[in-house]
């Protein structure tokens, strides 16, 4: 569990700041993917969380394309554009794999790029056989004597060289920012913010009175399998493990479970209309019909008693969606780890939260 703490302007009225405590809770964690519980904040602050990733967090991306030679069927902006796309990462020799040892190009005193600012590489291929040559970008090589990046992947394919076609190019990559460009965004979604779900309540004595059946729809009407059904206990429906987790909020079973009483009440309904029925035909009958209907009579009661059971009450399933906590997923593209990725965002909405905070206060002073 990690605490940070945020402080927040309240109402204009007042110049008071008041902090926000956020408790991050890391519940999956991959070389690529990091899965967190936020808790303690409200939308506003997963949304920073949210755009700080995508804007403030710095890379390093292919920005500048000079092309020597080529004599691939591709034209020269769509090559460009393809390799400007090529993820880049810290090389394995590296210690540090994020772009903090480079700095800006507009904070360079250099002219025309040098390595405090930069990094460039070279791709010269040619194809002299009778088969198709696949350039992909393990063909960029480094013109450094140290490999400080390279792609992330050696199988990203850039074009098709054909019998006796050249391509030959050089590319210089510099460090940016998601504001500038999206080649610069660590994260191809900038991370998921879905609200989870603090409490599912399941009113399981009137779900008994369901049949199997009934039961079983309001299970599959999850896409996310939240509810499953258990044959030894006659397909009683019940929470899945870690179904609270994966509830996505769509109402799905909220909404089956309310067609299921609907149906119910409907019989319930047409069962008491029965029984109306039978009584005013045993004003008419005598002998062993009576007998017959007064079994039919009390079958219909029966029914209909049962359905009111089932139908009266609240919803047979709540769901209570927390107002303070978020899952928030973050997937890279492999140019830095996600925990990386998400520690930059933090130091990065703190630093927006101080900026304002100072400014506020400023301009409050001068009022």
């Amino acid at each position: 569990m990690i605490k940070i703490v945020f402080f927040l302007p309240d109402p204009i009225q007042s110049v008071r700041f008041h902090s926000c405590t956020m408790n991050i809770e890391i519940l999956e964690s991959t070389k690529q993917l990091l899965k967190v519980n936020l808790g303690g904040i409200d939308s506003s602050i997963a949304n920073g969380l949210r755009r700080a990733i995508l804007d403030d967090v710095a890379t390093m991306a292919i920005d500048i394309v000079r092309i020597h030679e080529n004599t691939t069927v591709m034209n020269d902006d769509l090559l460009a554009h393809r390799l400007c796309a090529i993820p880049l990462a810290g090389a394995p020799s590296v210690q540090s794999t994020d772009a903090d040892m480079f700095c800006f190009p507009s904070e360079c005193n250099c002219e025309d790029g040098c390595e405090k600012c930069g990094i460039e590489f070279a791709l010269d291929v040619s194809n002299r056989s009778n088969q198709d040559r696949l350039v992909t970008s393990g063909d960029l090589k480094p013109l450094a004597k140290k490999a400080l990046y390279a792609p992330v992947r050696n199988d990203t394919a850039i074009a098709l060289l054909g019998k006796n076609q050249q391509l030959s190019l050089t590319v210089r990559a510099v460090k940016g920012t998601g504001k500038q460009h999206m080649k610069w965004m660590p994260t191809p979604m900038g991370g998921a913010a879905a609200r989870p779900v603090a409490c599912i309540t399941l009113d399981h004595v009137r779900l008994a009175l369901l049949t199997p059946e009934e039961r079983r729809s309001i299970a599959q009407a999850c896409a996310a399998r939240v509810f499953e059904c258990d044959p030894t206990q006659n397909d009683q429906l019940m929470i899945a493990p870690q179904g609270i987790e994966r509830c996505p909020l769509c109402m799905d079973c909220v909404e089956q479970a309310a067609e299921v009483l609907d149906k119910r009440l409907r019989k319930s309904e047409q069962a008491t209309r029965n029984v109306q029925e039978i009584e005013e035909s045993l004003k008419m009958k005598s002998g062993a019909f009576i007998e017959q209907d007064l079994i039919q009579a009390k079958l219909h009661a029966q029914q209909a008693a049962q359905d009111a059971v089932v139908t009266q009450g609240g919803p047979l399933i709540r769901i209570e969606p927390s107002e303070r906590d978020f899952i928030f997923v973050v997937e890279t593209l492999g140019s830095l780890s996600p925990t990386v990725v998400l520690r930059k965002a933090v130091r990065a909405l703190q630093d927006r939260i101080t900026a304002f905070q100072k400014g506020l206060a400023e301009s409050m002073a001068k009022i």
